[in-house]
């Protein structure tokens, strides 16, 4: 089973793999759409990692843009700071980002683990 760690930090998202591969983005998230003109003039991007514009299906379909794209091409950009982190839609093309970039290339069974969100954690053993 391939393992791939990742921490979805509030500034950085921070993840490394099995194989030694390690990936760091900001921790910024935003709608996406459709950059028709990107395409023609490179938009001075030079790598996958800094390009990361994401459809997600979950019932229905919406586009995010994740790390420095959203950063340079963003409109309400954002971090996911609610209370609630898991659930917040930032945290999700977050995840799925590093995930993709972390990736083996060969199809074999992945198994994720990420940080404990120590301040929830906290919480819960005081008022659970």
């Amino acid at each position: 089973m391939f393992k791939i760690g990742l921490d979805l930090g509030y500034g950085y998202t921070k993840g490394v793999n099995e194989s030694g591969k390690e990936v760091l983005l900001p921790s910024l998230v935003c709608d996406g759409y459709n950059r028709t003109l990107s395409g023609l003039f490179g938009a001075g991007v030079s790598s996958v990692k800094d390009n990361l514009h994401l459809v997600i299906s979950d019932g229905g379909t919406y586009e995010l843009f994740v790390g420095d794209l959203a950063r340079r091409e963003g409109r309400n950009v954002s971090f996911a700071f609610d209370e609630n982190k898991i659930t917040h839609q930032a945290t999700r093309g977050l995840l799925a980002a590093a995930g993709f970039l972390l990736f083996p290339e060969i199809n074999t069974p992945v198994h994720i683990v990420t940080g404990l969100p120590l301040e929830q954690f906290v919480l819960f053993s005081l008022h659970g």
